[in-house]
């Protein structure tokens, strides 16, 4: 560490460089030398993922550049303005937003196969999803009279986990019919989509709860109020304590979503994260030891639950972030990709952005991105890629409200 030390009083962000050198004296699997420091020194946006103080749980690091979303930022405003227009016109655009996330997503490299029955079906994709839905799983029972998209996050995933058994016991083949081919789901991939449709749900009623007063909230999730009379400065310290109660609270149900997801992606109960140490094929680093798991990964829920820690990142810089410490910490025996892209799109959809799909042809730049990430503590390529996916999938939702236009307009679907 000499050398970083010496390093640091040459360049022009010292404080930065010198909180980089300190962070790695922190880590057991990485070797940060100053070369590289001085490199990430350079970049725009550094975060960090863990306290990073002595004796307490480890820590990991990001820095990257930030990218120029303008053209994205036009996009998705032409996507609100032509959605407003149309709801006034009297068009019938339910779901219309969450086509994309349902239906474009990376089911595990197998995007071909249901692109292959898109540009064969005699049904729009709205269709396409409630006959998916219809087929494979069915929406939620709500708990609560007044808000019908508030549900039991754990029942709703048992019943998701029997359907899945369902499935494979009874040897269910699911037929999409298209205009020249009947088209077979495969079993994997079926499960993969009962295992999004689970994290799609909790982050939009996730979204419904954040969007609510303090006091709704509080009386749906039975927490306690602050006492209008107390004291300041006892106003202040409990605000404080029920704010980390409350971040406490989000930090268990995001591991539980976690958890959730890849079980429904095996079609098995719940394990629990790795107990024995793994290898990633191809990779030039090796995932953390097994007994730090759970905290690096009770470590990143925090980070990403927790406002103070990552709300000055954009959705999409917290979904890459996300993705590419989940990646490097790889808590899962098997589906750690298919898991962490699934989490990485519930983040987008709380803040009602578009997804991401890793097209195969993009497979070698998904991974050269992760890598650059976990060796390098370099996140811009993973955000840059984050963005471009977004903004894909942003042009996919505004060709399909120019479909919908044209097609409601011939037939007269207006109310």
């Amino acid at each position: 560490m000499e050398n970083v030390k010496r390093q640091v009083r040459i360049k022009n962000k010292p404080e930065f460089v010198y909180k980089l050198g300190r962070l790695a004296e922190n880590f057991d699997c990485h070797s940060v030398d100053s070369k590289l420091l001085n490199r990430l020194s350079k970049k725009e946006v550094f975060v960090r993922i863990g306290k990073g103080k002595k004796g307490a749980p480890l820590s990991n690091f990001y820095a990257f550049d930030r990218v120029n979303t303008k053209e994205l930022n036009r996009k998705l405003s032409i996507i609100s303005d032509v959605e407003s227009q149309m709801k006034n016109d009297g068009h019938l655009i339910d779901g219309l937003k969450s086509y994309n996330r349902n239906l474009w997503l990376d089911f595990s490299r197998e995007s071909n196969a249901i692109e292959g029955v898109m540009t064969d079906l005699p049904i729009d994709l709205l269709d396409f999803r409630v006959e998916l839905r219809e087929k494979i799983a069915c929406d939620p029972k709500p708990i609560n009279k007044n808000h019908k998209e508030i549900f039991d996050k754990y029942e709703y995933y048992k019943y998701l986990l029997n359907r899945i058994k369902e499935i494979q016991d009874n040897n269910e083949v699911i037929t999409i019919q298209g205009n020249n081919f009947s088209h077979k789901l495969s079993k994997s991939m079926i499960r993969q989509y009962i295992a999004f449709k689970y994290a799609y749900k909790s982050a939009k009623m996730d979204r419904l709860l954040h969007r609510m007063s303090d006091k709704e909230r509080n009386k749906i999730l039975g927490v306690e109020e602050v006492a209008k009379n107390l004291p300041k400065q006892e106003k202040k310290k409990k605000e404080e304590e029920l704010y980390r109660q409350d971040i406490e609270r989000r930090k268990n149900e995001f591991i539980d979503l976690i958890m959730y997801v890849n079980s429904l992606i095996s079609g098995n109960t719940t394990t629990g994260f790795r107990r024995t140490p793994i290898y990633v094929k191809g990779a030039n680093w090796v995932p953390p030891d097994e007994n730090v798991v759970f905290e690096q990964m009770n470590n990143l829920a925090e980070f990403i639950v927790d406002d103070r820690k990552s709300g000055n990142l954009s959705p999409i810089e917290r979904a890459a972030i996300f993705h590419a410490e989940f990646i490097r910490i790889h808590p899962f025996m098997d589906g750690n990709g298919r898991t962490g892209r699934i989490i990485s799109n519930a983040i987008l959809i709380e803040s009602e952005m578009p997804t991401v799909s890793i097209r195969y042809k993009n497979t070698e730049k998904y991974f050269d991105a992760i890598n650059t990430a976990v060796e390098e503590h370099d996140a811009t390529k993973i955000c840059t890629l984050f963005e471009k996916g977004v903004e894909q999938s942003t042009n996919k939702i505004i060709e399909c409200m120019q479909f919908l236009r044209k097609k409601h307009k011939n037939e007269g679907k207006t109310l």
